[in-house]
């Protein structure tokens, strides 16, 4: 998991191995993950003394735009580290064509050093595309926790355990506020009955999920 020290200490010791010298790491989290899951990881890049910046960093779920269009004219950092939000996914806008764009920004940013990417869940599906569809432009790939296998969802997917859900998160904050369990069970429920405003003139529509990246 991008939170659990061991894992972090395993991603950070493959990145010295990888990059030793000159490095250009790309972290990237899937549409329903948050830029703020990277933050113990990046502090651990900074006590090994490799460059974070606090601006590194894009968030490409902008409501009424498309993904592949919002703008990377702000990511202007030159650091070690950049961290990517994917947006909500389709037959074009697909997490690899999204992240192909992230990774030209951050390489041109870097004088072309190929990338080293770190995807957490569902993201490592679009990350693993982009890397065997072009190879020159990653040096290296680590994922964590990505359904390569598939998922069976069962929160999501099983009547009961739906049910049993919906109830869970009418009895209110559950565990610490912000913490893992409270943040899955929010995710579960916005994946569930979830609505996202696109326009404040146009009524809400339910919240995308990607289900075809849990697909077994």
């Amino acid at each position: 998991r991008s939170k659990d020290p061991s894992a972090i200490a395993q991603v950070l010791d493959r990145v010295d191995q990888v990059s030793p010298g000159a490095r250009a790491v790309v972290v990237v989290s899937p549409s329903f993950g948050d830029a703020g899951d990277w933050a113990g990881l990046l502090s651990g890049a900074a006590a090994r003394g490799h460059a974070v910046d606090a601006g590194a960093k894009i968030d490409l779920r902008v409501d009424g735009i498309d993904p592949l269009a919002v703008s990377l004219e702000p990511l202007t950092a030159v650091a070690d580290y950049y961290v990517v939000v994917l947006g909500d996914t389709s037959a074009t806008s697909t997490a690899a064509a999204q992240l192909a764009r992230v990774v030209d920004k951050v390489r041109a940013l870097r004088g072309g050093v190929p990338v080293v990417l770190v995807a957490h869940s569902t993201a490592g599906l679009g990350a693993r595309e982009l890397t065997a569809s072009d190879p020159s432009k990653v040096r290296a790939l680590v994922t964590i926790a990505t359904p390569f296998g598939g998922s069976p969802l069962l929160p999501l997917r099983d009547a009961e355990v739906a049910d049993a859900q919906r109830r869970l998160a009418a009895f209110g904050a559950i565990g610490a506020a912000g913490g893992p369990l409270a943040r899955a069970l929010a995710g579960l429920t916005t994946a569930l009955d979830g609505f996202a405003l696109d326009d404040p003139a146009l009524p809400p529509r339910p919240s995308g999920f990607p289900w075809a990246d849990f697909a077994g």
